[in-house]
């Protein structure tokens, strides 16, 4: 395979790893750059769902196409270059389906290293030469100055018998999600915290978690009375309007728009527009 144009990702969430991927696959040089470790802001705070959304708009007709593409494409061939059973890296469920998100960025640095991507322990504040994508979340705020956050409560709890994924659709439980983790104890988030213009640190209040939980025992019971093991804050970027979700920021220099809490279902759309971009040089020139 003929090597193409070398391409800068600056992050290594969720967005920067699976447009890392698709370009390094379709021949280019890839060097991604990420100051801590892979997954280790916002996507790492997820719980790992991809739910197809039953809505019309056109970030929902994105948001669908991006689980199916989880499903038949990017998760099997992820878990055969990180040399993984599948079915330890993703599962489907009824309602849609589940990344384990502690083996999913471990993949990636192994599929990195089997396809010759170079990653740089760095943190940039000037872009590197060459054509650029910029994928660090909320820190992409310098180049999408219109980025706001939406901080979400999560927590893991003790195994209570839940079996499958739970969706939250109706009044009193929209936006709330339950998920068995590998182990066998149970994620629970949801997007409830107010949005605000600097990430939420500290721990979670008391008052949300429990509003969480109670809210989840409305969808099953012992979600409501199952042991706390952990609790967390997520801070989600997002960014209004949702679309595009790739923007021009500078000559050959691209930022990914906050996907919210979308960003696991979004990122394959992001990362199919620049393979198909970098593929074609005259394309990188309008793009």
């Amino acid at each position: 395979m003929s090597v193409r144009a070398p391409v800068h990702i600056v992050g290594g969430g969720i967005a920067g790893c699976v447009a890392a991927l698709g370009l390094a696959e379709a021949g280019h040089a890839v060097t991604l750059y990420e100051a801590r470790t892979l997954g280790a802001g916002a996507s790492g705070q997820a719980l790992g769902v991809l739910v197809p959304s039953t809505s019309t708009r056109p970030q929902d007709d994105l948001q669908r196409h991006g689980c199916t593409v989880w499903e038949t494409t990017l998760a099997p061939r992820l878990a055969t270059l990180a040399k993984m059973p599948l079915r330890q890296l993703y599962r489907r469920w009824p309602r849609g389906g589940q990344l384990n998100l502690p083996a999913l960025f471990p993949a990636f640095a192994a599929a990195f290293q089997r396809l010759g991507v170079t990653i740089i322990a760095t943190e940039l504040t000037a872009a590197p030469a060459g054509p650029t994508l910029w994928a660090t979340g909320w820190g992409n705020r310098p180049h999408l100055p219109g980025l706001t956050l939406r901080p979400g409560v999560a927590c893991c709890l003790a195994p209570c018998g839940l079996h499958d994924l739970l969706v939250g659709m109706g009044p009193g439980v929209q936006g709330l999600y339950a998920v068995p983790a590998w182990d066998g104890s149970v994620l629970l988030g949801t997007q409830k915290l107010p949005e605000g213009t600097s990430p939420f640190t500290g721990p979670v209040p008391a008052e949300a978690l429990a509003e969480l939980r109670q809210r989840a025992g409305r969808l099953f019971a012992p979600l409501a009375t199952a042991e706390v093991l952990e609790s967390w804050v997520g801070n989600r970027p997002t960014s209004a309007p949702r679309l595009p979700l790739v923007r021009p920021v500078g000559p050959q220099q691209w930022a990914v728009a906050g996907l919210g809490g979308l960003g696991y279902a979004l990122a394959p759309v992001v990362a199919e527009h620049f393979v198909k971009a970098f593929s074609n040089e005259r394309v990188i020139q309008r793009l």
